[in-house]
């Protein structure tokens, strides 16, 4: 494992097939990768499994956020941050997604450049604007990046460590962890202090959470305000941001898809700016991001921990403090669902092959009732950013570079991606 952990899980997924058991020191962790046994741990018998330990390093970051809760805390929750990305809601944020894309593709010149660090501070700015009515701004979007980034690193390391130091330690991991997180609730902070400050009542996501009340009739506490913003936050930009990378690194690299996905764009906008409405009919290309995050997930795992005795797979056990990982990736290899797995292949997700498809077979956002809530913000924010960014130009791969995936809580390129910016005449 210490070798190459993806190659370890790949090679024993291969041999031992779709449930396979490792054991590290005392604990025991059960892999899964079929569709049937996800659905299983995440919809029909979750019941008998929660987020628990499995959950306590990201915990450090964002504390019982959306993403972290459990019970009748994440129900809670989860009622008061839906309304704030239904359909009707997102729809409206499409124009400043694009003018945030014009912003970024304004300032881009022809050297070479790395586009994922470009991209991270894109989705920043975009959540700050529909979601919390900020403008992050150079500054603060790169102390915010370098933050996460950080964070991210020695959780990351700490989740397959096989002793974790405790968190009063002054250990090099402890003290980096620590700066970290200061340097985020110091963002978060002067978010909200400066939307209390304004006075304003908007209708937006920090606005629904400074309006809240408990059962009490009370606001949420500080904590509680603090763990949602930076939550959504993360959530909010990472994965959409990896996700954009690994797909313009996937055009870049398969020019017969780039050609027909920039065919469709000219054809459905004739040169106008890329509106929400106009998605449906950019369905080409929401193939090609679908495909993109099948080939590349940006979250490549889940885990669970087992609160009763269940049995996956064809009679595979698990029992109480089990942990449970549901590999995305390799369920998203699945030779029995995705013939010819490796290859970049957007019609796997035409309308007519879709409906066929298990739906677990396909889950970058996951499933069941704890699917991300942001899925449709997500979804609109990358096909407009990309339908701009192919219609005002083409990006290439710098000669001689090829990414390498960094294995974190998201599938980040290690070293970002180097490219060239060739904008289009118009």
């Amino acid at each position: 494992m210490s070798r190459g952990l993806i190659d370890f899980l790949l090679d024993s997924w291969r041999e031992y097939g779709d449930c396979f058991e490792l054991r590290v020191g005392n604990h025991s962790i059960k892999v899964i990768a079929h569709p049937d046994d996800v659905e299983a741990m995440l919809l029909t018998r979750r019941d008998r499994y929660c987020k628990g330990h499995a959950y306590d390093q990201f915990r450090q970051l964002v504390g019982e956020g959306l993403v972290t809760a459990e019970g009748e805390h994440w129900r809670r929750e989860r009622r008061l941050i839906q309304p704030s990305f239904n359909r009707e809601t997102i729809a409206t944020f499409g124009e400043r997604m694009v003018a945030q894309t014009d912003v970024m593709l304004d300032r881009w010149t022809t050297g070479v450049f790395d586009v994922h660090t470009e991209l991270m501070h894109l989705a920043l700015e975009i959540i700050g604007d529909c979601l919390f009515g900020l403008e992050f701004g150079e500054d603060r979007a790169s102390i915010s990046t370098r933050a996460f980034t950080e964070a991210m690193e020695v959780i990351a390391a700490r989740t397959t460590a096989l002793a974790v130091p405790p968190r009063w330690l002054p250990t090099p991991g402890n003290r980096r962890l620590a700066r970290a997180i200061a340097a985020l609730d110091r963002v978060v902070a002067g978010v909200i202090a400066s939307r209390r400050r304004s006075g304003e009542d908007r209708d937006d996501l920090l606005g629904a959470l400074l309006r809240a009340r408990d059962e009490h009739g009370q606001p949420i506490d500080e904590g509680q305000l603090r763990d949602e913003v930076l939550t959504m936050f993360l959530a909010g930009h990472e994965t959409t941001a990896v996700a954009l990378s690994w797909t313009l690194y996937l055009l870049a690299r398969h020019d017969e898809v780039r050609a027909r996905t920039v065919a469709e764009i000219d054809a459905v906008l004739d040169g106008r700016r890329p509106t929400a409405a106009d998605l449906p009919q950019l369905g080409y290309l929401g193939q090609v991001f679908h495909e993109s995050m099948r080939v590349i997930p940006p979250v490549w795992s889940g885990a669970r921990n087992c609160v009763a005795h269940d049995t996956l797979g064809a009679g595979f056990p698990v029992a109480p403090g089990d942990r449970v990982l549901n590999l995305i990736l390799l369920t998203h290899m699945h030779p029995e669902f995705w013939p010819e797995p490796e290859r970049f292949d957007p019609e796997r997700f035409s309308p007519q092959a879709c409906a066929s498809r298990h739906k677990f077979a396909y889950m970058p956002f996951s499933e069941g009732p704890r699917k991300c809530v942001g899925l449709h913000f997500a979804t609109m924010e990358a096909q407009l950013v990309l339908a701009r960014m192919l219609q005002r130009g083409e990006l290439r791969i710098a000669d001689g570079f090829e990414p390498e995936p960094d294995y974190q809580l998201t599938l980040r390129p290690k070293h970002g991606i180097r490219a060239l910016w060739r904008p289009r005449s118009r």
